[in-house]
């Protein structure tokens, strides 16, 4: 099988125009769709799902295409595509509100590889209802995004009492401010000072000494300033901050009994729906497999 599938995926066949990202072309074909639909049906996270990504491709909101070598300096898919797999990557882009699995022409395909893709259908599906039904996201993910939060900040600030309003209204803030407005999110700088009142909110509850939590605060506002303005640059000094980025793990662990160990927490910060992607990735449930349904409505 892994033979068989390594050398359809390496010979792009009656290939068409998909799409153009600033000005990058990507191409697919039937019979590569295909061969998507044939892994996804086989794998253990997608097997139950596999009649609404059918639907997806087939109207055109998740589509396999071949890899453009050119496009990767666009998605920074090695930091981001789960399990940090190099043959292969998907995004999601809400220009055109589409999913692109990217196959390179000369990845092989095992049985390792078919489930992170599996796996990467699921995670950028989770982009996608965001983008695409955010009202609804919001109010369906809820409980997951407040649990998450506010078990974050917890451990960042060292919280104890009742919080949950100043959860709600950073959950809020990040979704309207950072998610919604994805698009034309060019320059931040605005949006970021303002989550400096959304955390200082949580000072009187911290356990942390003043000028602790002020530096703490600091930290947190650098770190995503960094990663949102210049991500080799955040790559380079990432291991700077680590008193940032630490929790973000535990967190998982925290609200929902497993850590992600092979990615690299920070979208979660600024757009909620990396949680839930992360989730999906990390759980098979019927609420996160109905949102398959749901797009397809």
């Amino acid at each position: 099988m892994s033979k068989e599938l390594n050398e359809f995926f390496g010979m792009p066949v009656k290939s068409t125009l998909e799409a153009k990202l600033d000005g990058i072309p990507l191409y697919s074909s039937p019979e590569l769709k295909k061969k998507y639909i044939e892994v996804i049906s086989k794998q253990k996270s997608t097997t139950s799902i596999t009649k609404d990504i059918i639907k997806l491709v087939e109207k055109r909101m998740i589509t396999p295409v071949w890899l453009n070598k050119n496009i990767l300096h666009l998605i920074g898919y090695k930091l981001f595509a789960p399990g940090g797999i190099k043959s292969i990557a998907g995004f999601f882009t809400p220009t055109l509100n589409r999913i692109f699995l990217l196959i390179d022409n000369n990845t092989n395909f095992g049985f390792t590889n078919d489930e992170q893709l599996a796996l990467l259908t699921r995670h950028e599906a989770m982009h996608l209802f965001s983008n695409k039904k955010n009202k609804l996201f919001f109010k369906y993910f809820y409980s997951e995004l407040h649990s998450y939060y506010k078990n974050y900040f917890s451990l960042l600030f060292d919280l104890k009492g009742n919080f949950d309003k100043e959860i709600d209204s950073i959950i809020k803030f990040i979704y309207k401010k950072f998610e919604e407005n994805m698009i034309n999110l060019d320059n931040p700088t605005k949006e970021i000072l303002e989550y400096v009142t959304y955390l200082h909110a949580l000072k009187k509850y911290s356990k942390l000494e003043k000028e602790i939590f002020d530096t703490t605060v600091k930290d947190f506002i650098s770190c995503i300033s960094l990663f949102l303005n210049d991500m080799n640059a955040f790559l380079n000094k990432m291991r700077r901050y680590s008193n940032i980025l630490r929790p973000m793990y535990r967190a998982y662990r925290d609200s929902f009994g497993k850590v992600p160990t092979k990615t690299i927490c920070i979208q979660e910060l600024i757009y909620p729906s990396e949680v839930i992607s992360i989730l999906s990735e990390l759980k098979s449930d019927s609420k996160i497999n109905n949102v398959f349904k749901i797009l397809t409505k």
